[in-house]
């Protein structure tokens, strides 16, 4: 995939660490190429198991969404911030007839991790994903392992993302 030329969701969550911002910026300007992503098992497997969670969410959650238009899959979106090019894509927007909509993001992490620690680390990746979207609510579903899951509402906050934005 192509990574030059905008700043993407989970490109925001690897600026914030610094352990990662410098190999992006190579990346980004050409000088490195992008990670193969393809064998990497965590990754595949938070890929392969995004229907299955999306389902476990709406067993879990379904019954406080009246769709108005339905689902929408890994829609992509693009805007600027301070002439900085944005885009992300959502793994899934509901459109909510009764609420305003929201955004679903899939995340599969290890069992002894905590919604805490996933809550801080995709914080950048959700805010940014509202900002660029114009949505402003966001769910976390997050299975641990393969014997928990758990579900977390985040709002949009404007504070925060002109922070991360700086």
């Amino acid at each position: 995939m192509e990574r030059k030329g905008f700043i993407g969701g989970s490109d925001v969550v690897r600026i914030q660490d610094p352990s990662e911002w410098f190999k992006l910026w190579e990346i980004k300007t050409g000088r490195r190429e992008s990670e193969d992503l393809s064998d990497v098992l965590a990754v595949q497997m938070g890929v392969h198991t995004e229907d299955f969670n999306y389902s476990w969410f709406k067993k879990v959650l379904g019954h406080n969404f009246k769709t108005k238009e339905g689902v929408t899959v890994q829609t992509e979106f693009t805007t600027k911030y301070s002439g900085v090019p944005l885009k992300g894509t959502t793994d899934y927007i509901i459109r909510d007839s009764i609420n305003d909509d929201c955004i679903v993001e899939c995340k599969h992490t290890y069992e002894g991790n905590s919604m805490h620690r996933v809550r801080e680390q995709y914080m950048p990746q959700v805010q940014t994903y509202m900002y660029i979207s114009g949505i402003t609510r966001c769910y976390l579903s997050v299975f641990f392992g393969n014997n928990k899951y758990d579900c977390l509402e985040i709002e949009y906050n404007q504070e925060y993302l002109e922070n991360i934005m700086e």
